[in-house]
């Protein structure tokens, strides 16, 4: 005889059910970390881009900020434009060491290696248009400025156009792995989510098609007794509780 108890049955269906919904928790979270730590890689690329776009706007303003300095009709603010030139070099400075800090991999090594040559080239050449006017020279500082520095800002432009490309592309990247595990996980929790739907459904037949079955019986046994059929006999095929019923009423 089956002496497996109707409420172990109904506790084995539950625990069953309730390590499964634990296991689609469990995708769940793993897909919200991952997803998490996609987002701070975004996050960063587009901290480092806008690092490198900061560099490229303060570096095209100290070009134009040079071509009013080489000009003799403004010698009389000379001083202030030369010292406000020597902020914006020191403040550029501090911009490209705080770049190279975030930038950490072989590759960004490269670019922040290109930039920061580019750069010192850059400011060497303003600290010779600097001096020039200091000493009166116009001449020599336009013929730096139009010849030196431009040479050394197409230089500037294409390092920081690349290194901005480069931080695009990897933007790029990171938002399809990002989106390629939130599509993926959604599909695991879907899949697993109609499994268990489904071995709910069947735990739930396998206990109650045999529980309506004998309850029928039992039933029918009592309605044919109570019709006066005392010649029936319950037949009773397992010890659980619906097995104890048929033997109180045998």
């Amino acid at each position: 005889m089956k002496n497996i108890k109707i409420t172990h049955k109904l506790v084995t269906g539950f625990i069953i059910i309730s390590l499964l919904s634990v296991f689609i928790s469990f995708l769940g979270m793993a897909g919200f970390q991952k997803a998490k730590e996609n987002s701070t890689a975004i996050e960063q690329v587009n901290n480092k881009e806008e690092s490198i776009l900061v560099t490229y706007i303060k570096t095209q303003r100290m070009t134009k900020d040079l071509l009013q300095i080489i000009n003799p009709n403004n010698s009389d603010k000379i001083e202030s434009q030369l010292a406000s030139l020597q902020q914006q070099s020191d403040a550029l400075n501090e911009d490209i060491a705080a770049l190279k800090k975030m930038l950490t991999s072989s590759e960004e090594k490269l670019i922040i290696g290109e930039i920061e040559s580019v750069q010192a080239e850059y400011r060497l050449i303003s600290a010779e248009i600097s001096k020039a006017i200091m000493q009166g020279d116009y001449i020599k500082a336009n013929e730096l400025y139009n010849k030196e520095l431009t040479e050394v800002w197409d230089k500037v432009e294409l390092t920081l156009d690349n290194a901005v490309s480069y931080f695009m592309k990897q933007r790029n990247i990171t938002e399809k792995e990002h989106q390629n595990l939130l599509e993926s996980r959604t599909t695991q929790i879907i899949i697993v989510s109609v499994i268990v739907i489904m071995l709910s459904i069947l735990t739930t037949l396998i206990i109650a098609i045999p529980f309506k079955k004998r309850i029928n019986e039992i039933v029918a046994f009592v309605n044919e007794i109570e019709n006066g059929d005392v010649s029936k006999h319950l037949k009773i095929t397992s010890k659980d509780e619906i097995g104890q019923l048929s033997q109180a009423i045998k």
